[in-house]
């Protein structure tokens, strides 16, 4: 109840926190070209050693031509009037604004004048380079969440025969979910590009799913951990998606090279910017490792049929509705696909349709001048602009700071880490822990953990990562525990009604339509309308500003931020008090042995063994006041 929070939580959040609070330039490729050339490459290296590493080339088409096949990040042509910088946003747009601020200011020194140009913009309906990040954390989940649940609730299912056609059929329905949502609704995949897209899907999430195979082999359900570890804590930093793999820490280079996260990027990023360009050696990439996680898989199978003739495995989780009896067929079976399917359904939608395409709106400015002229400022700004501001008009400049530091005007992963780990220990402990379920034993049970938790997270924040000033550690416990406490009892509503299907609800409040709405990745006034008015009373709005108030404006909207989870953590409270009054809790763990699919057979007690085919169910256990007798 209390491990498997803190190593995802905290895993996670390092991983995150660790590679991306401080993104720093290292060994930026980067190509000068024609007159003059060694001497502003001097100065471009003198200037940061460490940032760059740049490379002369005679002709200047070889420059560019290395920008367009992502080789380097820049190319630096130079003549008599001066520099020209070349860069490919489509590559990253972050990058090619760090690129930029480095070549503009040796230029500047140099006397020179600089002129950019963007050799591969990105697409207007995806200013921001966003679409191929979202679809790729959609296809990452998609390849392991499904086989977690799986293995928990009907592993009969991994028996090769039958894993491979449903993996292939679940691969082809999710590319189908991704272009539809990204294609036709959101615009992001152009009409040409949609079977390539679907391709990769599908390539990835089979790809994914072979390997997770292998996985769920060897160490069984701890293979949702190894997953997260290798696909998002080390994937999603080393992916060159979210950060330039040249602002990241030097190791996720490696990373970058192998991982299947980074390859479907990569692979997607060509097909949605370069044209297809480059995606082969990815591609390649993937298929080379899914043929590797089949044949281990096989390998394990054939290994395990001849040395064992009475493995089994435990069905923690023999309903993930939260049924008193394990689930029939149709309740197994429906909720393993409407599970995995709405949860990348979710993401698609609410996180990409959010911030694919980020626009001002209505974001609020205030204006100081003289007598008379302010309001000529304003409608001559209304006009230029339409939308995207709300002016208004204040006396002095005095007034104008005191909004901004109000944050009346526009101008952590922390936050996440809070929500996080309230969620997770309610949906974990209710199969790992049934016992602790009732409110006077989970209410103790939460409290230390929340204490806990928060302390764990501060110090991953603070002395681990060094992202934070420490001098903020006692505000930043006390609002961490009491959001993780308030999040927790908000789980509990939903894990009392529909038990691991909570997961939904819980995630989709709190991630996928909280983030957009938080304002942390990215400012509300660039989004829809919706979340901008949800900010102020979501629980990851919360957490983002609360954290932002400790750590940057002396705690001046803290109080506003803890209400927001008391009233969360109250409603949530009676809800559940209400809810026990009417439905039993459930104290004890249904388990259930089946055989290890690794056999390919099934067996049973005193009798012969009968293929694994001919079983299409494992036995519903016999009960007796509520215990399980026999299985």
């Amino acid at each position: 109840m209390f491990a498997m929070p803190l190593v995802i939580v905290g895993m996670m959040i390092w991983g995150y926190m660790g590679a991306m609070h401080s993104p720093t330039p290292h060994d930026m490729p980067i190509t000068v070209s024609v007159q003059g050339a060694e001497a502003f490459a001097e100065a471009l290296t003198a200037a940061d050693a460490d940032a760059v590493d740049v490379r002369i080339v005679a002709d200047p088409n070889e420059a560019r031509a290395k920008v367009i096949d992502r080789e380097t990040v820049g190319a630096v042509v130079l003549d008599e009037h001066g520099a020209t910088l070349f860069t490919a946003s489509g590559a990253g747009a972050s990058q090619a604004g760090i690129v930029t601020g480095l070549v503009t200011l040796v230029a500047v020194v140099q006397g020179l004048t600089v002129q950019s140009e963007d050799l591969v913009p990105l697409p207007p309906n995806d200013p921001a380079g966003l679409g191929a990040m979202f679809l790729t954390t959609a296809i990452v989940m998609a390849g392991y969440l499904p086989l977690s649940f799986m293995f928990s609730n009907s592993p009969h299912l991994f028996v090769l025969r039958r894993f491979l056609p449903l993996l292939l059929g679940w691969a082809v329905l999710i590319a189908g979910v991704l272009v539809l949502v990204a294609g036709p609704i959101l615009h992001v995949v152009p009409g040409d590009e949609v079977l390539p897209v679907m391709g990769i899907a599908v390539l990835g999430v089979v790809a994914i799913g072979l390997v997770q195979l292998f996985f769920t082999r060897i160490i069984g359900a701890m293979a949702t951990i190894l997953a997260m570890l290798l696909l998002m804590v080390l994937g999603m930093p080393s992916s060159n998606l979210s950060i330039s793999i040249y602002t990241a820490p030097p190791f996720y280079d490696v990373f970058h090279s192998f991982l299947p996260l980074p390859a479907i990027g990569e692979a997607l990023r060509s097909v949605l910017y370069f044209g297809g360009d480059g995606a082969g050696k990815h591609l390649v990439l993937l298929g080379i490792g899914g043929c590797v996680g089949l044949l281990l898989t096989v390998l394990v199978d054939w290994r395990k049929r001849r040395t064992s003739r009475s493995a089994t495995v435990r069905l923690s989780m023999p309903s993930l509705r939260g049924a008193a009896q394990p689930d029939t067929p149709f309740w197994r079976y429906t909720a393993l696909l409407f599970f995995p399917l709405t949860m990348v359904a979710m993401m698609i939608t609410a996180m990409l349709g959010a911030m694919h395409s980020p626009t001002p709106k209505e974001m609020p400015v205030a204006v100081v001048a003289a007598p008379g002229q302010a309001q000529g400022v304003v409608d001559g700004l209304n006009a230029q602009m339409p939308g995207i501001f709300d002016i208004s008009v204040v006396d002095s400049a005095e007034e104008a700071r005191s909004q901004v530091a109000a944050r009346d005007v526009v101008g952590m992963y922390i936050a996440m880490g809070w929500l996080m780990a309230g969620f997770m220990v309610i949906i974990v402990g209710a199969n790992a822990a049934p016992a602790s379920r009732p409110l006077p034993k989970l209410l103790p049970i939460i409290g230390a953990y929340s204490a806990f938790m928060s302390g764990v997270i501060l110090l991953i924040a603070g002395p681990i990562t060094g992202s934070i000033d420490v001098g903020h550690s006692w505000d930043l416990w006390a609002t961490g525990a009491i959001a993780i406490f308030c999040v927790a009892m908000f789980a509990t509503v939903f894990e009392r009604l529909v038990g691991m299907l909570a997961t939904i609800p819980v995630i989709g409040v709190l991630m996928f339509v909280g983030v957009p709405a938080s304002s942390g990745a990215m400012s509300v006034y660039m989004e829809a309308p919706f979340f901008r008015q949800i900010h102020d009373v979501i629980p990851m709005g919360a957490g983002v500003e609360a954290a932002r108030s400790i750590l940057y404006f002396g705690g001046d909207t803290l109080g506003a931020s803890i209400l927001t989870f008391v009233a969360w953590g109250v409603v949530s409270l009676i809800l559940v008090a209400i809810i026990d009054r009417v439905k039993p809790v459930r104290t004890t763990a249904e388990m259930i042995e089946v055989p290890h699919p690794a056999l390919g057979r099934a067996y049973r007690p005193a009798e012969e063994a009968v293929d694994l085919a001919e079983v299409d169910e494992p036995a519903e256990p016999e009960t007796s006041g509520g215990v399980t007798v026999g299985a």
